[in-house]
């Protein structure tokens, strides 16, 4: 996807990383901005075939997940291109609602996902009534009863999470891990609640995690989820009619037909159970984070030591990976790591190490089993490294520069000292401000 060799030196989207690390410096985050636009019309694009070929009635609906990365020029672009915008927190729905006002793109949904705080779920009222177009996604009995006790000055559009079991790649994964959506019988107590005055029900949702994607087993879920939910809630509530695919598309460093596939899959599979139940065909929707950001960010490093210890070759870059590529020891990510320059140099297996004193500072958990190609480095060559597809969590996770993930705000801070057998309590920090985390976001 855009790598080439000229003269042995790396460029990508016509862009010399070689000149970019000798001008500014490494380590060198490099954002791409345009890479956005091209991600989120290419993905378009290939559902509008899909939906051509079969003849399909609705559209695809694109959602950028702005958690995969908050920072203003990524945000901004997202949002102009996305037809729908997913927030995840109470901070998440302010900075959407100031910049859909701020890009004049107020006719934008917002679709209100994740767990709820207080102030999250108040905001969604309150921005329902001044006229944003908010669609909560209940996750659970509880939110359902907050919006039932709330005054709204018209009907609110509504979703449903639900819970189904095999989402993650194993049984252990769902139950450490998967708290979100209705089981079947809280949401058998819901539909027999839910007051259709007041609400639409407008969209089923349900999570399928990109990063554990696995063809036939996503079909088989989204299969699932449409003959064993949507079919039903069809029924009882006509208003239905957004199937969303939670979760995002799967990333994939590989060329459009992979996603010309994957959209053909989904139409079609679609169509024929819309067909099978005889129900109108839903609008499809899907969250993405991952696919819409991962490849607008990289990283250069170079490399500051080589050692060989029990056979491997080891390259230390002058950097912490465990900072940088959280998702690597987290989640056991992959990523992709290229050399900026030396191209024609003899090819060898490293591992990969950043610089810090800790043991577990490696590419990868357990990196002696994770190695890359990379040239031998000569005596007096300087050789950089660009690590690709680091655009989405790397940079919130960890909290860098003061950002959490989900814009969830920093935690105050008190510290406590102990003069002459009394103890004292001070103040060090107070709860992250929104204006705060705007200013650090560059809005």
């Amino acid at each position: 996807m855009n790598y080439q060799y000229v003269n042995n030196e790396l460029w990508h989207y016509g862009v010399n990383f070689l000149d970019l690390a000798k001008k500014y410096g490494t380590p060198l985050k490099i954002r791409y901005i345009p890479a956005i636009k091209e991600n989120i019309l290419s993905l378009k694009d290939c559902f509008q075939r899909a939906i051509k070929k079969y003849g399909y009635p609705k559209e695809y609906i694109y959602a950028n997940a702005n958690k995969a990365n908050y920072y203003a020029e990524v945000i901004k672009e997202s949002i102009t291109y996305a037809d729908v915008i997913e927030a995840s927190s109470y901070v998440d729905l302010l900075m959407t609602e100031a910049t859909l006002k701020k890009l004049n793109l107020c006719d934008k949904y917002i679709l209100c996902n994740g767990i709820k705080s207080k102030e999250y779920l108040q905001e969604i009222v309150s921005a329902h009534n001044r006229g944003v177009k908010v669609i909560p996604i209940f996750d659970s009995l509880d939110e359902y009863h907050f919006f039932e006790r709330a005054s709204f000055d018209s009907k609110l559009l509504c979703g449903i999470r639900v819970n189904i079991k095999n989402v993650y790649e194993d049984e252990a994964d769902r139950v450490r891990c998967d708290r979100f959506g209705f089981i079947d019988a809280e949401l058998e107590k819901l539909t027999e609640k839910i007051d259709k005055n007041r609400f639409s029900l407008v969209m089923l949702h349900y999570h399928q995690r990109a990063d554990l994607f696995f063809e036939e087993k996503a079909l088989y879920n989204m299969k699932y989820v449409f003959e064993e939910y949507f079919v039903p809630l069809k029924k009882l509530f006509p208003s239905l009619q957004i199937f969303n695919l939670g979760g995002g598309v799967p990333y994939s460093d590989t060329e459009k037909a992979y996603y010309l596939q994957y959209a053909d899959n989904i139409v079609g599979t679609l169509f024929t159970l819309s067909k099978k139940y005889n129900i109108e065909p839903p609008y499809i929707m899907q969250e993405n984070g991952r696919y819409t950001v991962s490849n607008s960010m990289a990283y250069i490093f170079e490399v500051i030591s080589q050692k060989t210890i029990d056979g491997v070759l080891w390259y230390t870059v002058n950097s912490s990976l465990i900072s940088t590529l959280p998702n690597a020891w987290a989640l056991k990510s992959a990523f992709k790591f290229l050399p900026v320059n030396l191209a024609n140099n003899e090819i060898k297996e490293v591992c990969l190490a950043g610089c810090t004193c800790d043991c577990d500072d490696v590419y990868y958990y357990q990196a002696k089993n994770k190695r890359v190609n990379m040239p031998a480095i000569n005596h007096g060559e300087a050789l950089y490294i660009a690590a690709f597809g680091v655009g989405a969590y790397q940079e919130f996770i960890p909290g860098g520069e003061g950002i959490y993930h989900c814009l969830l705000q920093a935690p105050a801070e008190v510290i406590i000292f102990e003069e002459e057998n009394t103890q004292r309590c001070i103040l060090k920090k107070e709860l992250q401000s929104v204006q705060e985390i705007f200013t650090k976001l560059r809005f």
